[in-house]
C-alpha cells in the first residue's frame, strides 16, 4: 500500500514537474520576444497614430485650398470684378465704386489677407479702393511672378508687404500662400485675380489637434522648400539637401508616405512623413526618439508584470491539471456513460426523424420493411395503416408557464404515454412529433372486419384523450383518417386530418373528428343569411352585447355542415355589414378598418370554438364603436387656434436656423405631414414657404435700416448658409441683397 501512495506521489510530480517546465519555458521565450520587438511595435504603434495626424492635416490643407479656388471662381464672377479687371481709362469716382462693390461681397473664408485684381492693358493693380502703377506697386514679388509664368490656381508660398507696409509705415511682410485665377492659358498673363491667404490657418489646424507637435512638424513643396516652418526649419528654407530627409525628396522610386528611425543634428529621431495627392506637398513631423522610450517604459513594465502573472497562472492551473490527472479512468467510465445516453437520444431522434418523413408530401414517404427493422419499429409493410392526429387544445394558456425544456418533456411524456396505450391495442403503434403543438399516431395491423377495427381505433383514441388529461394535465382534441393500404398514402392522410382539424371549433376542446365523416358534408352552396347578418350589426350598433354574442354563435353554427371555407366566408360577410353599419353612422368610411376581422377569417384554425370566437368578435365590434365614438368627441374648433399658435411661433422664432416645418410638428405634437396640409388648406401657402417669407421681411428691414454685413444679417434671420440666403433673396426679390440695400439707403 506505501509502495503504491509512493509510485503515485512520485508520477504526481513527474508530470507537475514536466508541466512546470514547458510553461517557464514558453513564458522566458515569449518574454525574450516581446522585449526584443517592443521597441520596433511601439515605433510602428506611434507612426500610424503620427500618419493618420498627418492625413488629417493633409486633408485639411486639400479642403483649405479647395474654398480658396472656389472664393476665387466667385470673385471672377462678379460683374465689378470683371469691370476692373477687362476696362481701362475709368475714372476714380467708378473705380472706387467698382472696388466698394467688391469688398461688399462676403466670402466665407477663414484667415484671408487680401484680394489683388490686377489688369495688364491699364498697367494696375487694384486693392484696398486705391489704384497702383504695375511698378509702383509695394508688392513688386507678385509683380515678377505675373511677368512669368504662375501656375493657376496652384498655391505659392511667399512672402508679401503687410497691410502698414502698403501705408509705407514699415517694411514688415506676412506669410501667406498666394492663389492666381486668370482665363485660359495665355503667354503673357492679360489680367488675374490674387488671393493671397495668411498661412496661420495651418498652424492653428496643427496646435488644434496636438499643442506638442505644433514644434515637431513642417510642411514643405516637392522641390523641397519649407512652406511651413518651426523653430528649427524657417519658411522657406530648404530641407532637401539635408542627408536626414533624402528619402523624402531623393531618386524616382520615392513612396508616397514612411517612416525610419535616423540621426537630425545629432539626435536620434523618429521621421514621418505623408504626401498630399493633389498639392504634392510633404507633411513631415520629427519625433524624438526619446520620446518613444518614455513612453513605452511604463508599459514595458506593465507587460512584465502581466506575463510573470500569467506564467504564475499557468503554474497553478499546471497543478490543478496534474492533482486531477489520476482520476482519469472515472472520467472515462462517465463518458462511456454519457455515450450510451447519447446514443440513446440519437436513435430516439432518429425513429422520430424517419416517422416524419413519412408524412412529406415529396415522395419520400415510402418506406421498406428494412427501413422500419432498422429503426426498431415493428410495423408490416404488407398489413394496412391508419393515421390518428392529435393536438393539444388550448396551447397558448399552457405553454405561457413552461420552458422549452419542459415542453420538450412534455411531448416526450405523450409520445411515450400514446405508444404504452397503442401497444396494449390490437394495433402496433408508433407516435411521434410534428411540432405546432401536434402528436401523430401511426397504427398498423389487420383492418379486415371494419367494424370491430373501427370500435378499437375508437376505444384508444378515447382512452389517450382521458389518461392525457388525468396523468398530463393536457386537453387533447383528435382527428382519425381512413384506413390506409400503403405507406406512401400517409401525407395525404396527414394532410386530410390536419383539415378535418379545424372543424373542432364547433364542437370545441377535446373534439374527436373522423375523416370519413367529414366527407359526408353538404357540397352545396352555402349562402350567408343577409337578413341575420344585417340583425347581428344591428345588436351590435344598438350596444345588445349578450344578443349579438347568440346571434353570431348562430350565424357560425349555420356553416358546421359545410366546408370550412364557408365559416369564413360568414366572418367576411359579418366584417362587411359591420363596416358598413358604421359607415353610415359616422359619416367617414376611412376610419373603420377592417384588418383584424380579415385577419381572424384567415387564421379560423386557431380558435378553438365557437364561444370564443364569437367574443372575440364581438369585442372588435365594440373597440371600433368605441375609437370612432371617441374621435366624433374629439372634433373641436381648434384648427384656427392651433394656426394662430404656428403663425406666433413662427414670428417670435424665424431668426433660429432648426425652425422648420418638422420642429414645429414636434412642438404642437402633430405629424409634419398633417401640419402641412392643414397650414396650406388654411392659408394657400405652404410653411416652408411662409418661414422663408417671414426671414426675407425681417432682412428687408435690416438691408434698409442698418449696416450690419449681409452675412451677420443671414445669420440673424435664420440663414445658416450665406449662399442659399442669396440666391433665396434674388429668387423673390428679383434682386440681390447688396443691389436692395443700395437702392434703399
Amino acid at each position: 500500500m506505501v509502495t503504491k501512495h509512493l509510485r503515485f506521489q512520485s508520477g504526481y510530480a513527474k508530470v507537475y514537474a514536466s508541466i512546470a517546465v514547458v510553461i517557464v519555458s514558453i513564458g522566458l521565450i515569449l518574454s525574450t520576444a516581446l522585449y526584443y520587438n517592443f521597441n520596433n511595435t511601439a515605433s510602428r504603434i506611434i507612426q500610424t497614430y503620427t500618419k493618420d495626424q498627418l492625413s488629417l492635416i493633409k486633408y485639411s490643407t486639400n479642403l483649405m485650398f479647395d474654398n480658396a479656388r472656389y472664393t476665387l471662381m466667385q470673385y471672377n464672377t462678379n460683374p465689378a470684378a470683371l469691370k476692373l479687371l477687362n476696362y481701362e481709362n475709368m475714372d476714380q469716382i467708378e473705380i472706387n465704386e467698382l472696388q466698394r462693390q467688391i469688398q461688399a461681397v462676403n466670402i466665407n473664408m477663414p484667415y484671408e489677407t487680401n484680394i489683388y485684381i490686377y489688369n495688364r492693358k491699364a498697367n494696375a493693380f487694384y486693392y484696398n479702393r486705391l489704384v497702383y502703377r504695375a511698378d509702383e506697386f509695394p508688392d513688386q514679388d507678385i509683380v515678377n511672378r505675373l511677368n512669368g509664368k504662375v501656375k493657376k490656381l496652384a498655391p505659392i508660398a511667399r512672402s508679401m508687404p503687410t497691410y502698414e507696409a502698403f501705408k509705407k509705415e514699415t517694411n514688415r511682410t506676412e506669410d501667406v500662400y498666394t492663389f492666381v485665377y486668370y482665363e485660359g492659358n495665355p503667354e503673357v498673363i492679360p489680367n488675374a485675380i490674387i488671393l493671397n491667404l495668411s498661412n496661420n490657418w495651418l498652424k492653428d489646424t496643427i496646435r488644434s489637434m496636438d499643442s506638442s507637435i505644433s514644434k515637431e512638424v513642417i510642411v514643405t513643396d516637392a522641390s523641397g522648400e519649407v512652406i511651413l516652418g518651426n523653430e528649427t526649419y524657417r519658411y522657406l528654407d530648404r530641407v532637401d539637401r539635408n542627408p536626414a530627409f533624402g528619402a523624402i525628396f531623393g531618386g524616382t522610386n520615392r513612396a508616397a508616405s514612411g517612416y525610419w528611425i535616423g540621426k537630425l543634428d545629432g539626435r536620434k529621431v523618429l521621421i514621418s512623413y505623408a504626401t498630399s495627392d493633389v498639392l504634392d506637398w510633404k507633411y513631415i513631423r520629427i519625433t524624438p526618439y526619446g520620446q518613444i522610450t518614455d513612453r513605452i517604459k511604463s508599459d514595458l513594465l506593465a507587460t512584465s508584470l502581466i506575463v510573470i502573472g500569467v506564467v504564475l497562472l499557468f503554474l497553478l492551473i499546471a497543478y490543478l491539471i496534474a492533482n486531477n490527472l489520476f482520476g482519469a479512468f472515472r472520467k472515462y467510465v462517465a463518458e462511456l456513460e454519457r455515450r450510451f445516453t447519447s446514443d440513446k437520444n440519437k436513435r430516439y431522434e432518429a425513429k422520430q426523424a424517419f416517422l416524419r418523413r413519412l408524412t412529406e408530401p415529396d415522395g419520400r414517404g415510402a418506406a421498406t420493411q428494412a427501413q422500419f427493422d432498422a429503426h426498431g419499429i415493428p410495423f408490416r409493410t404488407e398489413d394496412s395503416f391508419e393515421l390518428v392526429l392529435v393536438r393539444i387544445d388550448r396551447f397558448r394558456e399552457q405553454d405561457a408557464p413552461y420552458t422549452s425544456r419542459d415542453k420538450e418533456l412534455f411531448a416526450y411524456g405523450l409520445i411515450n404515454l400514446m405508444n404504452e396505450l397503442a401497444a396494449a391495442s390490437p394495433f402496433r403503434g408508433e407516435a411521434f412529433a410534428l411540432g405546432e403543438h401536434r402528436i401523430a399516431l401511426l397504427l398498423n395491423g389487420k383492418f379486415d372486419d371494419f367494424e370491430s377495427s373501427s370500435a378499437a381505433a375508437a376505444d384508444l383514441i378515447r382512452s389517450i384523450l382521458e389518461q392525457a388529461e388525468r396523468v398530463l394535465r393536457l386537453k387533447l382534441s383528435a382527428a382519425a383518417g381512413d384506413i390506409l393500404e400503403d405507406v406512401s398514402e400517409i401525407p395525404y392522410s396527414v394532410a386530410e386530418c390536419a383539415d378535418a382539424m379545424n372543424y373542432r371549433i364547433f364542437d370545441g376542446p377535446g373534439s374527436v373528428l373522423y375523416v370519413s365523416r367529414l366527407r359526408e358534408l353538404n357540397k352545396e352552396a352555402f349562402k350567408v343569411p343577409e337578413a341575420e347578418v344585417d340583425r347581428l350589426t344591428s345588436l351590435l350598433l344598438l350596444g345588445k352585447r349578450e344578443e349579438a354574442i347568440m346571434q353570431i354563435r348562430g350565424l357560425l353554427d349555420g356553416a358546421r355542415l359545410y366546408p370550412f371555407a364557408y365559416l369564413q366566408l360568414t366572418v367576411l360577410q359579418i366584417a362587411i355589414s359591420l363596416k358598413e353599419g358604421l359607415d353610415r353612422k359616422n359619416g367617414n368610411p376611412s376610419l373603420v378598418k377592417m384588418d383584424h376581422f380579415f385577419d381572424i377569417a384567415q387564421h379560423l384554425s386557431r380558435y378553438e370554438s365557437l364561444g370564443v370566437l364569437a367574443d372575440e368578435l364581438v369585442m372588435l365590434g365594440d373597440a371600433l364603436m368605441a375609437e370612432i365614438q371617441h374621435l366624433q368627441d374629439k372634433k373641436t374648433d381648434r384648427t384656427s387656434q392651433r394656426l394662430s399658435e404656428i403663425l406666433a411661433l413662427v414670428e417670435q422664432e424665424y431668426a433660429k436656423p432648426g425652425i422648420n416645418p418638422d420642429e414645429i410638428a414636434q412642438r404642437f405634437d402633430i405629424s409634419a405631414e398633417y401640419l402641412r396640409k392643414l397650414f396650406k388648406s388654411a392659408t394657400g401657402e405652404s410653411l416652408s414657404e411662409h418661414i422663408n417669407k417671414v426671414r426675407l421681411d425681417k432682412a428687408k428691414e435690416l438691408l434698409a435700416n442698418t449696416d450690419e454685413s449681409i452675412q451677420e444679417i443671414a445669420v440673424r434671420t435664420g440663414f445658416s448658409n450665406t449662399n442659399y440666403f442669396y440666391s433665396l433673396f434674388k429668387k423673390h426679390s428679383g434682386i440681390t441683397p447688396s443691389e436692395y440695400r443700395n437702392l434703399n439707403k
